[in-house]
């Protein structure tokens, strides 16, 4: 059994008209945080690949630096942020109860200034018959100027000021109806224009 998993392919950070020159690409983690011995980037490929018998739950953030190559200019370059988040889904067994949990991962929140987007929560279960779940998003004094529940599953984000560009971390609470709970993190990337929507 392989015991890891391919992320997929990074995009490049500079714009599509300033890429007249190959690219290179180079990853690191962002902040005080050190890179992620299960975590492993090709730069020749761009494919990131998460070694799962090692991998640790959490969030983790990542600097991402793309330069062009050029033998006539001095090589500009652009960064960007990315994000990772691991997670394990509760074991079944019968006779001990567990708390709910999302049955698919929870895709990061993009959005652009001036832009608006309904975020879909991911559906949600529990391996408990008969257990009732709600689900609790913790939006603090300074998200709540753009980000907005509008239904039990939909989270609207409208971001219209430079000061709200950046990534945010949003606590995201499943718990059922006998109180046991589990918390994730939605990450909110706010970006400088407005982002293209795959439904």
């Amino acid at each position: 059994m392989d015991d890891s998993i391919i992320i997929g392919v990074i995009p490049f950070p500079l714009e599509p008209s300033d890429c007249g020159y190959d690219q290179t690409l180079a990853m690191a983690s962002a902040g005080s945080q050190s890179m992620p011995s299960f975590v492993t980037f090709d730069p020749s490929t761009n494919l990131i690949t998460v070694d799962l018998a090692t991998a640790q739950v959490g969030t983790f953030v990542f600097t991402i630096t793309s330069k062009l190559v050029s033998p006539q200019l001095p090589a500009p370059q652009a960064s960007m942020q990315w994000s990772l988040q691991i997670f394990k889904a509760p074991s079944i067994e019968a006779s001990t109860r567990t708390p709910p949990y999302f049955t698919s991962p929870l895709s990061p929140l993009i959005v652009g200034l001036d832009q608006v987007i309904n975020y879909k929560f991911p559906q949600y279960a529990d391996n408990d018959t008969g257990d009732f779940v709600s689900l609790t998003v913790e939006i603090s004094e300074g998200l709540s100027s753009f980000l907005a529940l509008t239904s039990a599953s939909t989270l609207r984000a409208s971001p219209t000021r430079g000061s709200q560009l950046g990534i945010h971390f949003v606590p995201v609470t499943l718990k059922d109806s006998t109180l046991l709970s589990q918390q994730y993190q939605l990450i909110v990337d706010v970006q400088a224009k407005p982002v293209i929507v795959v439904d």
